[in-house]
């Protein structure tokens, strides 16, 4: 038993000094920056992560292989109130806000799964849980929110409202324009492309094209 655990400690170590050494390689602001993302809290599966200027990474977080960030990103999930699990090949561009909205909510995991994009100046709320599919393509100015506030009745002042976190479920394949806005409590099915400005208030099925506000079918994708 006590061998074992010694091997253990062996590979554990020799395994932190494959990833010194490689991460000595890199340019200095890149290596500064995974600095500071580890001492924030956030787990690297590979030393294979860009990490863009004045980004911050930090909580539970964990990031794949070969990810990208570029500059101006706030990525935070607080250790304990939220799991934000990152996937390989995943690309979030610049100015990007990805962060639970307060800690006094369950606890939520979320997921941006392997190949997504997500591009720039979007806002992604980890209030609840939120699944973002394989290859997924998110453009720019996209509000996504994974709670709703309750309205209280007229006895009552309306910041007494709760918030109430809902989760968000975006299948594979799925492309949502510029300015959308998906609301909690809804799933996107695999596929499906959400135009320019639309608001989702309710599920979309897999391959249809959604616009408008609230957003409505227009067509599918061709097969």
């Amino acid at each position: 038993m006590l061998k074992r655990f010694l091997n253990s400690c062996n590979t554990n170590i020799a395994t932190m000094k494959r990833q010194l050494v490689s991460e000595l390689t890199l340019p200095l602001p890149q290596f500064l920056a995974r600095v500071r993302a580890r001492r924030n809290g956030v787990v690297f599966k590979s030393n294979n992560v860009v990490i863009g200027s004045f980004s911050i990474l930090g909580g539970n977080v964990v990031v794949g292989d070969n990810c990208s960030f570029g500059r101006g990103n706030y990525v935070w999930a607080d250790e304990r109130f939220c799991k934000l699990i990152i996937e390989d090949d995943v690309t979030i561009r610049n100015s990007n806000e990805i962060k639970k909205r307060d800690t006094a909510y369950p606890a939520s995991i979320c997921r941006i799964c392997k190949g997504a994009y997500i591009g720039h100046n979007n806002r992604l709320d980890l209030t609840g849980d939120l699944h973002i599919g394989r290859g997924c393509f998110f453009t720019n100015d996209i509000r996504l929110y994974t709670h709703k506030h309750e309205i209280p009745s007229r006895k009552q002042p309306i910041q007494s409202g709760k918030i109430i976190p809902e989760s968000v479920f975006i299948s594979d394949d799925v492309f949502i324009g510029d300015g959308a806005i998906v609301l909690s409590g809804v799933k996107i099915g695999k596929g499906a492309v959400v135009g320019a400005g639309a608001v989702v208030t309710k599920n979309v099925e897999p391959y249809s094209f959604v616009v408008g506000v609230p957003a409505r079918k227009i067509g599918e994708r061709p097969p």
